[in-house]
């Protein structure tokens, strides 16, 4: 029968300590238990490096090194695509490349290699925000480490992970497409031709309004980008006008390519209004921060609601930013007044509805380089009124009211008068519906694959 010892564990040297004298017995612990320890860390080195285990390992590594050969043959132009931006609540540059990967998925041309944050995943990955494009020309490069190796799984995953770099350099893709302004580290070595997106250059244009950080990331990365990059996309002209004037040495490698009109034509299941909302309100969709001007937007509702009698609520719909704690207080203010209602990031369903049972849109922004709420807001035949801002009238053209962002009186007359006049807003639907026809995904796509195609096989 076993016994424990003086401490209470059970006594593991094969007998009993009886037979020593009580005064040695601490000295003989002291010599045993790390022979223990050495020889049960032995055994696991022995069970680690069983053959079963090694030939396992061996198998998994040269999987890897199989599955890049296999990504390295094939006709089809190889495009290496950044999707770190599906691991967040998608807003802009998420449906952006989400729809344009929508677009794309089944092209025969073309061999689309997602590569998210972490390529060597496992049970505590974080987890995408949408479910993932898929299609006959797209693979998400992933690796999922299996268990009873001859090193412990935790510890070759964070390996692993280090040199994720390397694993993307072995694909040898054609094309490495920034579609969120420059590549993340992982494919900076990827090789092949760098194709990069450029959203707009509120940093240089606007930096006040961005944070510290963000600020500094996009300075200290972006010009290295734009000197590597053989081709650098634009959503618009403006921006692609402004890259030049900044000191782009390569005019000739920028070109536009407009966005496509949102992504609300999708959602087919509408959401109810929330509870104490009436329909014909005005809207503004757009993160709380300050490029987006809203605090003027507030104080041109207030003025118009003293002085021209507007007696419609105003919807804000989008999470809250940075460097909003000023404009939060006012929003609070006017809620409790009982004219205003913010209710932050929403789901497909209750933004199509928002759009819908809206009287017209807003769009009080400082800077942008495109706009693709505003674009929504046309697909969904609002009247659009928006700052008179050189991209608003390149996306909007004639569709919508203009007014200058930094005159809240004068936004004050044109919303109440759009608000008194029906024959007004349905002017302005028409004008909107017929603007929103000139974009598409499908265009959007083309023109991206275009370029693609142009820096994998130039004439």
């Amino acid at each position: 029968m076993s016994r424990n010892t003086d401490d209470g564990t059970p006594s593991r040297n094969g007998g009993r300590l009886e037979s020593v004298p009580e005064p040695l017995r601490p000295i003989v612990r002291t010599i045993l238990d790390p022979m223990r320890r050495v020889a049960r860390r032995v055994w696991q080195l022995l069970l680690f490096f069983s053959p079963w285990r090694i030939a396992r390992t061996f198998s998994f590594l040269l999987r890897l090194r199989r599955e890049a050969r296999t990504r390295r043959a094939g006709d089809a132009v190889t495009v290496a695509i950044d999707i770190n931006a599906f691991w967040e609540p998608l807003t802009g540059i998420g449906w952006y490349l989400y729809l344009l990967l929508e677009e794309l998925r089944d092209r025969e041309d073309l061999e689309l290699r997602l590569y998210g944050p972490q390529m060597i995943v496992d049970e505590n990955a974080p987890q995408p925000t949408v479910e993932l494009p898929h299609g006959s020309a797209i693979e998400v490069v992933h690796y999922e480490v299996p268990q009873e190796l001859c090193i412990p799984r935790a510890l070759l995953i964070r390996i692993l992970r280090r040199f994720e770099r390397f694993l993307v350099a072995a694909d040898r893709n054609q094309v490495v497409f920034a579609p969120n302004y420059f590549p993340p580290e992982r494919l900076k070595s990827a090789g092949g031709q760098l194709v990069a997106t450029i959203h707009d250059l509120g940093f240089k244009k606007v930096p006040w309004t961005l944070r510290e950080e963000t600020r500094r990331l996009l300075a200290s990365n972006l010009e290295a980008c734009m000197k590597k990059a053989s081709i650098i996309l634009t959503d618009s002209e403006t921006v692609r006008q402004e890259l030049i004037a900044s000191g782009y040495e390569r005019p000739e490698a920028a070109r536009t390519v407009h966005l496509g009109p949102g992504h609300l034509d999708r959602v087919t299941a509408r959401a109810a209004l929330p509870e104490g909302l009436r329909p014909g309100y005005g809207l503004h969709v757009g993160t709380l921060e300050p490029r987006k001007n809203l605090e003027k937007l507030l104080e041109a509702w207030e003025i118009a609601r003293r002085d021209h009698g507007l007696d419609i609520e105003l919807v804000l719909c989008g999470h809250s930013g940075w460097k909003s704690d000023a404009l939060l207080e006012k929003i609070g203010a006017a809620s409790r007044e009982g004219w205003l209602h913010h209710f932050g990031y929403v789901d497909e369903g209750l933004l199509g509805t928002l759009y819908d049972q809206a009287s017209f849109f807003a769009c009080s922004s400082l800077y942008e380089g495109f706009g693709l709420p505003l674009l929504e807001a046309m697909g969904a035949g609002l009247p659009v009124i928006c700052s008179d801002i050189p991209v608003f009238r390149e996306v909007a053209g004639s569709a919508a009211t203009f007014c200058d962002p930094e005159k809240p009186e004068l936004w004050a007359v044109e919303l109440s008068e759009i608000a008194g006049s029906s024959s007004r807003r349905d002017a302005m639907t028409a004008a909107s519906r017929r603007r929103f026809a000139d974009f598409s995904w499908a265009k959007t796509a083309g023109e991206t694959a275009a370029a693609w195609l142009q820096v994998a096989r130039p004439s």
